[in-house]
């Protein structure tokens, strides 16, 4: 159905529409320091710019595949892509904060269908044999943007205009529409009946519960709003559950859960995600509010765990057809896990070469393990139901994701500040240490024009910081080992992959 050069160019454009989205992403929270100022709004406000896009992701992942199957993957995919680029656009020329916010709810109807439609394509227009590597060539995208984001959008939030890092999509999503238009083709459509509860169910369920995941490590988990949104959401998710098992026509298709290749994909997806958020996260806040690195250095310094798992992603694709899923799974989250772990031991006077050997071990761990997760998952599908596995691959990766960033920053928060009381507590005024720290700290400050009084002050201030500076250092190893025991709670599914073999893990399951 499609030439040589046709594969070759739509893969191109779903590198494009993928790395567009992701881009977008990461370069927005680069921006959002530069956004609070630019609207004089305070955090709880302008984070509604990051809170509503995902919201809308949340919301859209789950009808993606009814609307797919039903007007045409092609149409919706070229849709998604016109909702973002025009989303994109009118970010950029948002003249308040709540126009912008409407805006990237805009953007995000797009940005939350191009994922779960591109990856439907790969299996639509692949063979079995070579969708490994197809796979491997736009899962790129996925690991190298958080990489190149806070790179590009420091630069361009330093040097040049905010608004830019809204309107470069223009250009980039033109080419990628034409690109759809010209070179894709219509696959087969199912004609369904829109199940509107089930909808309605998981769009509400799924938002309240992605809201409660943002909101909840700054407000307090203990607070009314947000115990409201996490036992609404807890409610009306569980009955979708219960919806969708029984509609003739769900919205998403749970029986395939059923399935223990499918099952065991999901697992291993959502430990991985949240084990990777300790790279992903974790270290460039540390590097950003601890060692006081620009986003720009630090958009560098995560650079070589992206190009690592941009080498050796395409070569596991190659080979994930030809070698047992295990070999490939238990390594990869053994690597994430390893290097995780070793980031409980990162200190302000750690080298910066030390950690991009870390970082090279996480970004190997994540090209090795990643494609042949995904691929298991997905080949367990009927061809039919493609749509649908992807929409809840997706939505795996999304809840994953933000649930681990609401774990790993409530144990910054709480922990930071038990681990600065026991430090106080521990500090000893009358200690040769103390005491040659303090007479060290006045002597510098007088020889730099404080008056006695002053320096001694000072010198106190900055032992009070000293301390504050620790508790933080310990608060991120405790949140680095969190990480770490995600890596190690997704050796188990891993380990169930010995049983699975790509090419035989087909859905058996009675009506589908």
């Amino acid at each position: 159905m499609f030439s040589r050069w046709e594969k070759i160019l739509i893969l191109t454009t779903l590198v494009i529409g993928l790395s567009m989205d992701l881009l977008d992403m990461t370069i927005v929270n680069v921006a959002i320091p530069k956004l609070m100022h630019v609207f004089n709004a305070d955090v709880n406000k302008i984070q509604w710019v990051v809170t509503a896009y995902m919201m809308t992701i949340g919301i859209i992942i789950p009808i993606t595949a009814y609307l797919a199957d039903t007007f045409g993957i092609k149409k919706i995919f070229i849709a998604s892509m016109i909702f973002f680029t025009a989303g994109s656009a009118l970010c950029g020329l948002a003249w308040s904060l709540n126009t912008l916010i409407i805006f990237r709810i805009i953007q995000g109807i797009g940005g939350g269908m191009i994922m779960p439609l591109g990856i439907s394509i790969v299996y639509k227009i692949f063979p079995e044999e070579k969708r490994g590597l197809a796979m491997g060539i736009i899962g790129l995208p996925l690991f190298v943007a958080p990489a190149v984001g806070p790179v590009l959008g420091g630069y361009i939030v330093e040097y040049t205009d905010w608004r830019l890092i809204f309107l470069i999509n223009i250009p980039v999503g033109i080419l990628a529409v034409l690109l759809s238009t010209i070179v894709l083709k219509e696959f087969e459509k199912y004609h369904l009946k829109l199940d509107l509860a089930g909808f309605i169910f998981s769009a509400v369920g799924l938002g309240g519960l992605l809201l409660a995941l943002s909101n909840g490590p700054t407000e307090g988990w203990d607070t009314p709003y947000v115990v409201y949104l996490l036992v609404t959401s807890g409610f009306l998710l569980t009955i979708f559950i219960l919806w969708e098992l029984n509609h003739p026509q769900p919205l998403l298709e749970l029986r395939l859960f059923s399935n223990f290749a499918f099952c065991s994909s999901m697992l291993l997806t959502v430990f991985s995600i949240m084990a990777i958020m300790g790279s992903l996260f974790l270290i460039p806040v540390f590097l950003q509010n601890l060692k006081w690195y620009g986003p720009l250095k630090t958009g560098l310094l995560l650079l070589p765990e992206a190009l690592s798992a941009a080498l050796i992603m395409p070569v596991s694709g190659l080979l994930v057809n030809k070698i047992r899923p295990v070999a490939f799974s238990v390594p990869a989250v053994a690597l994430i896990t390893y290097a995780t772990f070793a980031l409980t031991k990162l200190e302000l006077q750690s080298s910066d070469t030390n950690l991009i050997w870390l970082l090279i071990i996480l970004g190997a761990g994540l090209g090795l393990g990643m494609v042949p997760i995904m691929t298991v998952g997905l080949n367990a599908a009927p061809s039919r139901l493609t749509g649908q596995a992807t929409s809840l691959l997706n939505i795996v990766r999304q809840v994953g994701s933000s649930f681990s960033i609401a774990i790993l920053a409530t144990v910054i928060q709480t922990r930071q500040e038990t681990h600065y009381a026991r430090v106080a507590d521990s500090v000893n005024i009358l200690s040769p240490a103390t005491g040659g720290f303090l007479n060290w700290s006045a002597g510098y400050l007088q020889s730099q024009g404080l008056a006695g009084e002053e320096a001694n002050l000072a010198t106190v201030s900055l032992l009070y910081l000293q301390a504050r500076l620790e508790g933080a250092i310990l608060a991120f190893h405790d949140a680095f080992g969190i990480a770490a025991l995600f890596g190690a709670l997704a050796l188990i599914p891993a380990l169930a992959y010995w049983k699975i073999k790509v090419s035989n893990s087909k859905l058996q399951i009675h009506g589908l």
